[in-house]
């Protein structure tokens, strides 16, 4: 240290990415957000502003393990420089995250995610008029040796009560249909994990090996920078339409307004989702689950109803009277008087091995039309389209590079936790990626190096050819997976040990 005179800041290239983001985000309001989370006496503590920069570190680099990412900021002269450790200072001990994360709790990050969206509104990133959502299934911390029945457990001795109560499980929660018959006992409501009883254990088809798994749902906005604006993480035994309302609120009390469209895939179809969407103004751009008749034979849209009579007219000009209400499933009976439909001449195309024929008309059959009518207009059809170029390019990114391909700890708040960091972490990279260049047209191109300039007019296509107005839209090629933007130094790439 007397002879060699070293620079830090000197070490680091401009163009890396830790560089570019601290010059974006000024994360002083870090503090705010935990002061009453300390107290003013006591040993002095490690910033939190370090403790969220280490965290976002960690997620920037795909690195899952917090032990190996304090070894990594220790080594790497970039991650110093944006920790502001010089060479001389200790790096934190993996242990001070997992203290802070469990006292900060979900609801700092959430208030960390939502100002890190309000950043990327302020810089014009967030459209706001359409929304995407989807959920997709994260892997548990958790071996699927390690379910046991849920009797069993209630029933050991010494357990405490708060234990036990997490231990609960409604089956009805999460049903389109509740209280309808099953001929096969949901899995999750005989067995639960001991090591970590948040997590579901699913299986995506009849071979496949069941897994404790979570459930968390993103909604992303309609830009051309595809910004996560709500995450939320639920049982993954829930259905996929009862996450929407919340997702729906978060996003306007994170964006400030609510959305004019939703688009999702199939399994938001219900009727949860859609009043949702009715009770906020929110156009819902969801495909409804097909009109099959499960039994063979023709189904509902065969049907013509009559609305003055409340009644159904066959093709054959029978009439099918309603005779009931189903309400544990929500749906009006309609069905033909006995001895008509044996002797119908169409009677193995409408029913077969049926004495009467039934028809079932939901309780919120309006609800339900109005979707169904405006997913058959080019409107509906041209935003179901593009679902996949913004929600599934989002989940491949965070599964892939940012840390959400598994859990990192086990517990519903945890995997929350994680989600947030996740998006808010490719949020932050959107501010660098779209962070305007300094001067205009040639003077702007002229300080980048060839390949930098190329990259910048790829982008430039891409984002012309998936805007709305493009002739291309309709297409499914997505330009925007192939950007050729030069990534920063990897974290294990330019460090340097110190003996």
């Amino acid at each position: 240290e007397l002879y060699i005179n070293f620079s830090l800041d000197a070490a680091v290239p401009p163009d890396h990415l830790v560089r570019q983001l601290a010059s974006c985000v000024d994360f002083s309001f870090i503090r705010p957000l935990v002061r009453p989370l300390y107290s003013h006496t006591g040993q002095p503590s490690v910033d939190p502003v370090v403790l969220f920069k280490l965290a976002l570190l960690g997620y920037l680099y795909n690195i899952r393990s917090e032990r190996q990412m304090c070894e990594e900021a220790g080594l790497n002269l970039a991650w110093r420089w944006f920790l502001g450790y010089e060479l001389t200072e200790p790096i934190p001990d993996h242990s001070v995250l997992t203290k802070a994360r469990q006292r900060f709790g979900p609801a700092v990050y959430v208030q960390f995610f939502q100002r890190v969206v309000g950043l990327c509104r302020e810089r014009g990133l967030i459209q706001g008029s359409r929304l995407y959502v989807d959920s997709t299934l994260v892997a548990a911390d958790a071996s699927a040796k390690s379910v046991q029945s849920r009797t069993l457990l209630r029933q050991l001795p010494g357990q405490p009560t708060a234990y036990l109560a997490r231990l609960a499980w409604d089956p009805q929660a999460g049903r389109s249909r509740p209280e309808r018959k099953r001929s096969v006992t949901p899995v999750g409501a005989l067995v639960v994990s001991r090591t970590d009883p948040d997590a579901a254990l699913i299986s995506h088809g009849p071979r496949q090996q069941a897994r404790l798994k979570h459930k968390v749902h993103m909604a992303v906005d309609g830009g051309r920078s595809r910004i996560v604006t709500a995450v939320t993480a639920v049982p993954a035994s829930h259905g996929d339409g009862q996450g929407l309302p919340a997702i729906l609120d978060q996003h306007q009390v994170t964006v400030g307004s609510p959305p004019q469209e939703v688009v999702a895939d199939t399994g938001y179809a219900t009727v949860t989702a859609f009043q949702a969407c009715a009770d906020r103004g929110v156009t819902a751009s969801i495909p409804s689950w097909p009109t099959t008749n499960r039994r063979g034979g023709w189904d509902r849209e065969h049907f013509t109803y009559d609305a003055e009579l409340d009644r159904y007219v066959c093709p054959q000009g029978r009439t099918l009277r309603r005779i009931h209400d189903n309400v544990a499933s929500r749906q009006q009976v309609y069905r033909a008087p006995f001895g008509v439909c044996p002797s119908c001449p169409v009677r193995q195309e409408c029913g077969p091995g049926l004495r009467a024929r039934t028809v079932t008309r939901s309780f919120d059959h309006q609800l339900l039309e109005a979707a169904r009518v405006h997913m058959q207009t080019a409107a509906g059809r041209a935003a179901l389209r593009k679902r996949k170029q913004f929600i599934e390019l989002v989940f491949a990114d965070a599964k892939v590079r940012h840390c959400l391909a598994r859990a990192q700890r086990r517990g519903r708040d945890n995997m929350l936790i994680q989600a947030l960091l996740t998006a808010a972490t490719m949020n932050l990279r959107k501010l660098v990626q779209f962070q305007p260049p300094v001067g205009a047209g040639a003077a702007a191109m002229g300080g980048l190096r060839p390949l930098q300039g190329a990259v910048w007019a790829v982008q430039c296509i891409a984002d012309w050819a998936t805007s709305a107005s493009s002739p291309f839209a309709a297409l499914r090629c997505d330009l925007f997976a192939l950007r050729l933007r030069r990534d920063s130094t990897p974290a294990f790439g330019n460090s340097l040990r110190l003996v």
